[in-house]
C-alpha cells in the first residue's frame, strides 16, 4: 500500500535503533566501569547477592587482620614468658648453689642479690607487658571487653559473624525438663501465682494476707525471725514488716509491706524462685543448674558460652546475628603472672633451708609457666589455622561476587561491535525507509 502520512518502515526502524542504541549504551557503560551491574535495573537479583558477598567479604578481610592482632598480642605475652622462664632457670640454678653446705653465709648474700635482681624483674614483666597500651599478664588481658567479670580472659571471634549467646532451658536440661527456676526447681506454679497478688487495701492482718495469697500458704518469719505454729491470725500487719511464706509445693514468697505509701503498699516478690529465661545472667543459669543437679543427682553439661559476663570480646568478625550457640569463638585466658609468681617473688637463698625451700617454688613456677605458654602456643596455631581458613573463604566469595558483576570484556566487546554494526546498518534502513513516500510522485505523473 502506497502512504504517505504513515511511514510504517520508518517506525519499525526507529523503534529498533532505539533498543539498539540502549544496548550501545549498557555495553560502553560495562566496558567503561568495568562492572556489568552498574543500576538496580541491570540486574535487581544480583544486585542483591552483590551485596551480601561484599559485605561477607569486607567482613572476613577485617577479620583476617583482627585475627592476625590476636596472634601477635599471644605472641606477646608468650614471649615474655619466655623470658620469665629463662630467668626461673637462672634464679632455680642460683638456688641449687645456695643449698649446697660448702657455701658460707656471705656466698649466698652474693648469690642472693643476683637472684632477688631476677625477682623483680619477673615482678616488673609481670606488671608491664602490655599490648595496645593495656597490661596482659597482670590477670587483666580481658578487663577492658564490654563482659569484664573474667578479667583474664579474653574471646577471640574468628569468623565474619557474631551469634549472641542465648540460653533457654531446653539447650543445658535433660529431656523433658522444660523451665528451670532460680532455685533449681523445674516448676514453681505456687509461687507464680503469688506474684503481685497482696495489695494494701486487701490485708490488715497476717489472715488476710494468707487470704490473698489464696490456699496451700503459712507464714514462716516476721522480719527473719522464725514464726510458730501457734502465731495468732489477727496480728495486724506493721509498717515496713516482711513476712516470708512458704507452699505446701515448696515455694517461697517474701512480702514487704508499706501502709503509708500509695496504690501499692504490699508487695509480693519471688524469692529464690524466678521463672529464668534467655535475658536471665549467666550466673543465675550456673547457680539454678547446680541445685539442680545436686537435687536430681544429675550432671548436667553447661556449654562453654553461658557464662559470658566473664568474657571480653576481641572482635574478629564483623556482624551480628542471634542464635542459640556461639561457635564463631577461640577463648584464651591469659592467666595472671603476677599471682602464679607470688610465692616466688617472696623467696629468698639467704640460708640453705631457704634456698632448698626456693627450689619447690620454683618448679612449681616453671610448670605453671609451661602450661600457660602451652595454652598460647596452642591459640596461635589455631588461630593462623583460622586466618588461612577465612582467607579460602574470601578468596572464594571474591571469584562469586566477581563473577556477577564485572565485565567479561571478550563477551562485552563483541556486543559492542554487533550493537556498532546494527546501528549503522539500521541508520542505513532508516535513510532508506524514508525514501519510500517519495516513490508516490511516481504516480502522480
Amino acid at each position: 500500500m502506497s502512504v504517505v502520512n504513515t511511514n510504517v518502515s520508518a517506525s519499525i526502524t526507529q523503534s529498533a535503533l532505539t533498543k539498539n542504541e540502549r544496548a550501545l549504551q549498557k555495553a560502553m557503560e560495562q566496558l567503561s566501569t568495568g562492572s556489568k551491574i552498574n543500576s538496580a535495573s541491570d540486574d535487581a537479583a544480583g544486585l542483591a547477592m552483590a551485596s551480601k558477598f561484599t559485605a561477607q567479604i569486607k567482613g572476613l578481610d577485617m577479620a583476617v587482620k583482627n585475627a592476625n592482632d590476636a596472634v601477635s598480642m599471644l605472641s606477646t605475652a608468650e614471649g615474655a614468658l619466655d623470658e620469665v622462664t629463662n630467668m626461673l632457670q637462672r634464679m632455680r640454678e642460683l638456688a641449687v648453689q645456695a643449698s649446697n653446705g660448702t657455701v658460707t653465709a656471705e656466698d649466698r648474700d652474693y648469690i642472693d642479690l643476683e637472684y632477688q635482681a631476677l625477682n623483680k624483674e619477673i615482678s616488673r614483666v609481670a606488671n608491664n607487658t602490655q599490648w595496645n597500651g593495656e597490661t596482659i599478664l597482670d590477670g587483666s588481658a580481658g578487663s577492658q571487653g564490654e563482659n569484664s567479670v573474667s578479667k583474664s580472659m579474653v574471646t577471640f571471634q574468628v569468623s565474619a559473624n557474631f551469634k549472641s549467646v542465648v540460653f533457654e532451658a531446653t539447650d543445658v536440661l535433660p529431656t523433658g525438663v522444660g523451665a528451670l527456676y532460680s532455685d533449681g526447681a523445674t516448676a514453681s506454679v505456687a509461687a507464680e501465682a503469688a506474684r503481685g497478688q497482696v495489695d494494701h487495701t486487701a490485708v490488715t492482718d497476717i489472715a488476710s494476707v494468707q487470704g490473698a495469697l489464696g490456699a496451700g500458704w503459712s507464714i514462716t518469719s516476721v522480719d527473719g525471725s522464725t514464726v510458730g505454729t501457734d502465731i495468732a491470725t489477727s496480728n495486724t500487719v506493721g509498717d515496713s514488716e516482711v513476712h516470708v511464706y512458704t507452699h505446701s509445693e515448696g515455694d517461697t514468697v517474701s512480702i514487704t509491706f508499706d501502709t503509708t505509701s500509695g496504690s501499692t503498699a504490699a508487695k509480693a516478690a519471688v524469692s529464690g524462685n524466678q521463672l529464668l529465661t534467655a535475658s536471665s545472667s549467666a550466673q543465675a543459669w550456673e547457680t539454678a543448674i547446680t541445685s539442680f543437679d545436686a537435687a536430681n543427682g544429675t550432671t548436667t553439661e553447661v556449654p562453654t558460652d553461658i557464662s559470658t559476663a566473664s568474657d571480653k570480646n576481641l572482635q574478629i568478625g564483623s556482624i551480628e546475628n542471634t542464635a542459640a550457640l556461639n561457635n564463631d569463638v577461640i577463648k584464651v585466658d591469659f592467666g595472671n603472672l603476677v599471682a602464679d609468681m607470688a610465692t616466688i617473688t617472696a623467696s629468698n637463698v639467704q640460708t640453705q633451708d631457704d634456698a632448698q625451700g626456693a627450689l619447690a617454688k620454683l618448679d612449681a613456677g616453671i610448670k605453671s609457666i609451661n602450661e600457660q605458654r602451652s595454652t598460647f602456643g596452642s591459640a596461635v596455631n589455631r588461630l593462623e589455622h583460622a586466618v588461612d581458613n577465612m582467607t579460602n573463604i574470601k578468596n572464594n566469595a571474591e571469584a562469586s561476587r566477581s563473577r556477577i558483576v564485572d565485565t567479561d570484556y571478550a563477551e562485552t566487546t563483541s556486543e559492542l561491535a554487533k550493537a556498532q554494526i546494527i546501528q549503522q546498518a539500521g541508520t542505513a534502513m532508516l535513510a532508506q525507509a524514508n525514501q519510500l513516500p517519495q516513490n508516490v510522485l511516481s504516480l502522480l505523473k
